[in-house]
């Protein structure tokens, strides 16, 4: 019962230290439910682009 808590930990931290960061990663997230509308595949991949 441990082990899968340990998981749940990790990616609830990501999911908290993402939003506070710039614009540039917010856009990131989308894929995981990111704040970008999902109109707009073409500015996330940008985005994603270095």
């Amino acid at each position: 019962f441990k082990a899968p808590w340990i998981h749940i930990a990790p990616r609830r931290r990501w999911a908290f230290t993402l939003p506070p960061l710039p614009t540039p990663h917010q856009a990131r997230p989308k894929h995981l439910g990111g704040g970008l509308p999902s109109g707009h595949p073409k500015i996330t991949e940008s985005s994603l682009l270095p």
